[in-house]
């Protein structure tokens, strides 16, 4: 009896919501803030997509991206803006980088964002320069993607 008990207080742990929040000391910029900035700096953007409960990406959040040198690379590499896929705003509309306009949902259609996580980076002028999906994605992994995208510039 005391085994089952056990076990039932284990599954019902195991159930908790997931809160996956990209790492805060990331600096991910709200859409529009973002594009300017990509766009003024002339350096690629980098859209993370996810949603809070997401266990994936809540996973690349606390073993993928935990390296202050990837951090750092990313931010002085690229411009970092996050989208949630399951925003209550798909009609939304996004100036994307070039001055093209598109709504949320179409952004997330257009970049195949599902499964979450997955991320793109775009060159300031809205040309697709990299992308990918893996949650279960490394700090090594992730240090492949923006060298692979930076050399497409």
């Amino acid at each position: 009896m005391y085994k089952g008990f056990i076990l039932a207080l284990v599954a019902m742990l195991s159930l908790q919501p997931v809160h996956a929040k990209p790492p805060s000391s990331w600096d991910f910029r709200n859409w529009d803030e973002a594009v300017a900035q990509s766009t003024a700096e002339k350096k690629p953007l980098f859209i993370m997509f996810g949603y809070e409960d997401c266990q994936w990406c809540e996973h690349l959040y606390r073993r993928g991206m935990n390296d202050s040198g990837l951090e750092a690379r990313y931010k002085q590499s690229v411009v970092l803006t996050y989208v949630d896929t399951k925003s209550n705003m798909p009609d939304r509309e996004l100036v994307m980088p070039g001055g093209e306009r598109i709504t949320h949902a179409e952004l997330i259609k257009r970049f195949q964002a599902y499964p979450t996580p997955s991320w793109v980076f775009i060159s300031p002028k809205g040309a697709l320069l990299h992308g990918n999906r893996n949650g279960k994605s490394t700090t090594r992994e992730l240090q492949l993607d923006v060298d692979k995208a930076l050399a497409k510039l």
